[in-house]
């Protein structure tokens, strides 16, 4: 009788227990979209005045740490700004609704924008479990360096978050809209190339899954470039480190479930998320990507229109326009064999390349520099216009050219 007694006297008080905390869980419900509402407008307002190449905290809680010998360092609280020169690493805190604590941060940045439109920027918007480490790189072979955050390492938290109306933690990365090109950034050491809005995620040993929500993007990285549009996404590996382990996956459709209330309030321009696209409609933009007219490339001079450099090394990773070194330099292109090589000559020095035929406008040809052996690939885009790839490695390192050239008429 006294065990029976004990044992309903142990159910009545789990019973009584089990009140007071399915209320408090009801109450975190129903908190927890007030709390997100609350943490987003004090965000907009303490940072509404961030300017280039500036950090500015949000909301509590953000961690930061400056470079070595950086000026005063202050950032602890909504409002308090750094320039990005200063900073070396930020670290932001999930959601926690009992500590009412979320951490969120907002990052302008110039990019590789050309210095004559301060008033276009990058926009970062960090929030949830993010770390982030500016990668500050070493000069290029022309003596520029990356500028701030331009290269740096993420990672973020995975987990759930307490509330639908609460987002999982991550990074918004906005480009302008008045910008005339896409940026590039380097991110876990692959190469972004954004002109659009686009939402990541990164796992050490796991992935970055690159979501484009607006616009579209390119990522490259262990040689291969991925097209992504908007309504997809697109997976890396990383190893350990958050370098980037291999080639970025086709585009797929992305996973709407984890876009739920992102903040995109914090971002310059305004966006609506777009539905998930199907895998029909993401093979008809990779089908409008590829290179279009083929066919033969009329016989002439061809000039150099724009030239990008991309090199990738252990720790190294830059994007460089060299169209300005390059554009005007001639040469002469002859079609021979009937369409089976191209033949491309210096108007001085005579034959330099031949190229064969790989497929309907496409050429392929090699080229030993120093002992790198180069792959060179002619792409007819149209009987005016071609692009010419050049790929090798040497010693770790990755280098990837691409050259627009085009007709400017008859050889004489």
């Amino acid at each position: 009788m006294v065990k029976v007694m004990s044992r309903l006297m142990l159910i009545a008080g789990l019973c009584v227990l089990a009140l007071p905390l399915a209320a408090l869980a009801q109450q975190g419900e129903e908190a927890c979209p007030a709390f997100v509402f609350e943490a987003l407008e004090v965000s907009a307002a303490a940072c509404d005045g961030t300017a280039r190449n500036e950090a500015c905290y949000g909301h509590d809680d953000v961690s930061a740490e400056p470079v070595p010998d950086a000026a005063t360092f202050t950032f602890a609280a909504a409002g308090d700004i750094v320039p990005l020169t200063d900073l070396r690493r930020l670290q932001l805190e999930g959601m926690d609704l009992a500590d009412q604590t979320w951490g969120v941060a907002l990052l302008r940045l110039q990019a590789d924008l050309p210095d004559t439109l301060p008033g276009q920027n990058v926009t970062l918007v960090l929030f949830g479990d993010v770390v982030l480490d500016n990668a500050p790189l070493a000069a290029d072979a022309g003596g520029e360096s990356f500028g701030p955050m331009q290269a740096f390492y993420f990672a973020t938290g995975l987990g759930d978050p307490p509330c639908a109306e609460a987002p999982v933690s991550g990074l918004l990365i906005q480009t302008p809209e008045e910008a005339e090109q896409a940026i590039t950034l380097t991110i876990n050491e692959a190469t972004v190339t954004l002109g659009s809005t686009a939402f990541l995620q990164a796992e050490a040993g796991g992935d970055m899954v690159v979501s484009l929500l607006d616009g579209a993007g390119q990522i490259t990285a262990a040689g291969e470039t991925q097209a992504v549009p908007a309504g997809s996404q697109t997976r890396l590996p990383l190893d350990d480190d958050l370098a980037a382990a291999g080639p970025p996956s086709p585009p797929e459709p992305f996973d709407e479930t984890r876009l739920l209330g992102l903040p995109l309030d914090l971002l310059a321009e305004e966006i609506e998320v777009p539905p998930p696209l199907t895998e029909d409609e993401i093979a008809d933009y990779l089908a409008s990507q590829a290179p279009v007219g083929g066919g033969l490339p009329t016989p002439g001079i061809w000039v150099v229109e724009t030239t990008v450099v991309s090199i990738t090394c252990e720790g190294f990773s830059q994007t460089m326009d060299m169209s300005a070194e390059s554009r005007g330099e001639q040469g002469v292109l002859t079609v021979e064999d009937g369409g089976a090589t191209i033949v491309v000559s210096d108007l001085e020095e005579g034959v330099i390349f031949t190229f064969e035929r790989a497929a309907d406008g496409a050429y392929t040809a090699s080229l030993t520099v120093e002992g790198m052996v180069m792959a060179m690939t002619i792409t007819v885009l149209d009987s005016e216009t071609i692009e010419l790839r050049q790929e090798g490695a040497q010693e770790g390192c990755t280098f990837t050219t691409m050259t627009t050239i085009v007709r400017v008429g008859d050889a004489k």
